[in-house]
């Protein structure tokens, strides 16, 4: 396979897109309750109201990444997804009792991309840390999280901005996925906490960690620092929605030239 049709690809289906993850949690639930309610089944119902909602997370997961999923294999799976799901609400200290609905949405649809092998644990729960304080009925935090300044149409200006972000990162003697997060909010105008930042920035980590362990064609992202850097500033522009996947991986691959060295 081409070397850009492999990147695309893994840009495709890889987790990388929070917005893209909100908005399927968002349609998702919807359409969970909707079949709930045509099946007759309400959150009065208790365990059969959370293993629906388990169900139609793992549905939606599948949907999203294009996997069919034979019959006489969506019991194992939905096993293997609950698992999961169980395993990420204890790592994030949450008990049973206390999760709400969307919550437990969001954990079972973390839970099934890991059992689909989209995700590994690490990322599944960076996924659920970053959109678990979410109001997803809240209009403002949506608009908090939109760029009100636009992406640059240039390549050149791109090479401007992250080099400008990844120069004062350096000096500052930064984290620099942190710093790539929060250069990328900052340029498309938009103010993010330092929880939110950390969250989306542990999400680029074991993101790129899980491309580069998998895919050899990544590899050279670990051999410098400014590709680094590159990398995550570039996905957290697609995690707004600022850029499509097409020019996400146009700007991947141009970005190599621009730091050739440790050094730079």
């Amino acid at each position: 396979m081409h070397e850009r049709n492999r990147l695309e690809a893994k840009v495709a289906d890889s987790p990388m897109s929070l917005a893209t993850h909100a908005e399927a949690l968002s349609d998702g639930f919807d359409a969970a309750t909707v079949c709930a309610s045509y099946l007759g089944v309400t959150a009065e119902d208790g365990a059969t109201w959370r293993e629906l909602l388990s169900r139609q997370a793992l549905e939606r997961a599948c949907l999203e990444r294009g996997r069919l999923v034979k019959p006489s294999d969506t019991d194992v799976l939905a096993a293997l997804a609950a698992d999961a799901r169980d395993a990420l609400a204890r790592s994030l200290g949450a008990a049973r009792a206390q999760i709400d609905d969307r919550r437990w949405y969001l954990l079972a649809y973390a839970g099934a991309l890991e059992a689909l092998g989209a995700t590994d644990r690490q990322a599944g729960e960076c996924l659920a840390r970053a959109l678990w304080g979410r109001d997803h009925d809240a209009a403002p935090d949506a608009e908090a999280w939109s760029a009100r300044l636009p992406a640059p149409a240039a390549d050149d200006a791109w090479r401007c901005e992250i080099s400008t972000a990844f120069a004062a990162a350096v000096d500052a003697g930064e984290d620099l996925d942190r710093a790539a997060v929060s250069a990328a909010l900052g340029n498309r105008g938009i103010d993010g906490d330092a929880d939110a930042i950390a969250d989306l920035a542990a999400f680029i980590r074991a993101l790129r960690t899980r491309l580069v362990d998998e895919d050899e064609s990544w590899r050279h992202l670990s051999a410098s620092p400014g590709l680094t850097f590159a990398l995550g500033y570039i996905w957290t522009h697609l995690g707004l929605g600022a850029i499509d996947d097409d020019r996400a991986s146009t700007l991947i691959g141009a970005c190599a030239p621009w730091f050739t060295t440790d050094a730079d």
